[in-house]
């Protein structure tokens, strides 16, 4: 009867190193795949680029102000303001990210160059965006749907850098 105690112990020493070796092995397997090297969606992280500079050109309004904010790939720029002059400013680099990824859907190539209304609006804001050879011009009321989450996220990044 030891001995039968004996063979069961070694058995289930046995059986809990294999389900060990199993487990660890699962997991190694787990951790090869997985790596995608396909380009990255326009939405996701390190998705979209800027391959040139971006010019966004705010004005008007009840103030009658003007700002420019010309944006590098890099995230370096200028900022200019009617209050402040020019000044260099950076940006985050999620907000970098986040315009890209808007330019991108945006598609200005697609869009008329003048997309305004067509008749004035008094105290309205009127926004130019040139990128990557195209120039698209429109004004708050009229904003192209695809243009508009680009144009609110520039206004935030000038308002963000000083242009209140």
């Amino acid at each position: 009867m030891l001995r039968r105690i004996r063979s069961s112990h070694v058995v289930f020493a046995r059986m809990r190193t294999a389900v060990l070796i199993a487990g660890l092995m699962t997991l190694a397997i787990a951790g090869c795949g997985g790596d995608d090297e396909s380009p990255a969606d326009p939405g996701e992280p390190n998705g979209a680029q800027l391959a040139g500079p971006l010019t966004f050109t705010r004005g008007g309004g009840i103030a009658g102000r003007t700002d420019k904010l010309v944006v590098q790939p890099d995230g370096s720029g200028s900022l200019t303001t009617r209050s402040g002059g020019e000044r260099a400013v950076k940006l985050e680099s999620a907000e970098l990210q986040t315009i890209a990824d808007e330019v991108e859907r945006a598609d200005l190539g697609g869009l008329p160059e003048d997309s305004t209304a067509g008749q004035s609006q008094p105290d309205a804001f009127g926004y130019r965006v040139a990128y990557g050879g195209a120039t698209v011009t429109t004004e708050s009321g009229s904003i192209p749907d695809r243009m508009g989450p680009l144009v609110a996220t520039l206004s935030k990044v000038v308002d963000r850098l000083g242009a209140k």
